[in-house]
């Protein structure tokens, strides 16, 4: 039986796999901890206490070594469980927390980070002693580690393009035939990379969050695409077409126990008055019809609903879930990179130009009747084609997604060139985090 369980409280794209992936469970008197790539074990009646250091302690005990979201993880701190013999099992409240404002304890606490503390019979306290770097981060689990191909994937396009280019003189120079060869490799790599993000995609866009005993709202939706909201006793979570948001429920310490609903904003918040999700009324409940089901579901799990006439001060500096891909609330609402399956913001595009080069360098080198030129020209139509059915890929699920929209709100229209220049959704859609959501 399961006493406690801490998941991964966003996820998003082709990025979802990775992020479900991450669960720490208190379970049978033993506490699991599944990372990306780690799971650690430990018997709960090992466990002699748990601290939490705060960002500067984090930082200054981590370094460097832990990924390249190792600083904005970082921010939230990082909580060790500690037995006798020294770190047991190690994770970032950033991966479970749920509330991206506040001190350090409201995240803690939204995370359920301070329940688990209680199940196993300790407190979240302050380091007073000194960590061992090394001992922590090998039992240390979290859902991203180093995205190498991330990293890579720009530098080795642009080097693709220089390739190409370099053959240009063909026969006049030795290096042509083996510099396109390796733009020709290069290219392929990444080209590679994009097929198996676009493929996670996709398996993103398709799986969709089972109601199990949780209440659907709306309450009958039709595709793994639809948008919807399933409230739980345990767990409440929001669903928008390839986005996940989990959130703790009313039977949970520091979940989501009442929805208050005003005349601009839905906001679904705690017993301390912290917000949880928000989401736009119009949207979600444009009409008496709407906000009656909500209310019902609501009530099924221990929710209760409280109607204001009146917006709390600050109402809009609180991060807003997205209900919908929508023009209005775009800016702050895109997907990254790395979510969309762009691997990094310029990479698709730069390949275009790259497999342009190389496309140049292959006609000079196959007018001299170069075998090499020939082959550059197979591999660059293959690689175009690739190219291709990635963006193809890619519009056809925005699609799919406006489409499930249950309010019909008009999604932004996607442009390849734009969307890998500007974000997902072109010029009028671009990632831009909230000062309060770090990423």
């Amino acid at each position: 039986m399961i006493e406690v369980e801490l998941t991964a409280a966003e996820a998003a794209g082709a990025d979802l796999g990775p992020a479900r992936e991450l669960r720490i469970v208190l379970a049978d008197g033993e506490l699991v901890g599944h990372g990306a790539r780690r799971t650690v074990r430990v018997p709960a009646t090992d466990v002699s206490s748990m601290v939490w250091l705060d960002q500067p302690r984090t930082s200054s005990l981590l370094r460097r070594g832990n990924g390249p979201l190792s600083l904005t993880r970082d921010l939230l701190g990082l909580v060790v469980v500690l037995g006798e013999a020294g770190p047991l099992l190690a994770f970032y409240p950033h991966d479970v927390a749920t509330i991206h404002a506040g001190d350090g304890r409201a995240h803690l606490r939204s995370s359920g980070v301070e329940e688990l503390a209680a199940a196993l019979g300790v407190v979240v306290e302050g380091p007073t002693g000194t960590l061992d770097r090394s001992a922590v981060t090998s039992v240390l689990v979290g859902h991203r580690t180093w995205h190498l191909r991330k990293l890579l994937a720009t530098p080795l396009v642009v080097a693709a393009g220089i390739a190409g280019f370099a053959a240009g003189p063909g026969p006049e120079g030795w290096w042509g035939p083996w510099s396109l060869l390796l733009g020709i490799l290069l290219s392929s790599l990444v080209i590679a990379w994009l097929v198996a993000a676009q493929r996670a995609l996709q398996r993103a866009g398709r799986w969709a969050p089972a109601p199990g005993d949780r209440v659907p709202y709306p309450a009958h939706p039709a595709s793994p695409f639809d948008s919807r909201i399933l409230l739980g006793s345990t767990s409440v979570v929001a669903w928008a077409g390839w986005r996940l948001s989990q959130r703790r429920g009313p039977l949970r310490r520091g979940g989501i126990t009442r929805c208050r609903v005003g005349p601009v904003h839905t906001a679904f918040l705690d017993d301390r008055d912290g917000a949880h999700l928000v989401y736009e009324s119009k949207e979600l409940v444009p009409d008496a019809a709407a906000a009656a089901e909500l209310e019902a579901a609501c009530g099924q799990v221990g929710i209760r609903v409280e109607r204001t006439s009146e917006e709390p001060e600050g109402q809009l500096t609180l991060r807003v879930q997205p209900w919908t891909f929508d023009r209005a609330l775009g800016p702050d609402h895109g997907l990254d990179p790395l979510e969309d399956a762009a691997l990094s913001l310029m990479a698709p595009t730069l390949l275009a130009l790259a497999l342009l080069a190389q496309f140049l360098g292959s006609v000079t080198l196959a007018a001299d009747d170069s075998l090499v030129g020939w082959i550059g020209l197979v591999a660059v139509a293959v690689q175009s084609l690739l190219l291709s059915w990635t963006h193809l890929r890619f519009t056809s699920l925005r699609r799919r997604t406006r489409g499930a929209n249950p309010r019909q709100v008009p999604a932004p229209r996607v442009d390849w060139w734009r969307s890998r220049i500007g974000g997902p959704g072109g010029a009028s859609v671009v990632f831009k985090p909230s000062p309060q959501e770090h990423r």
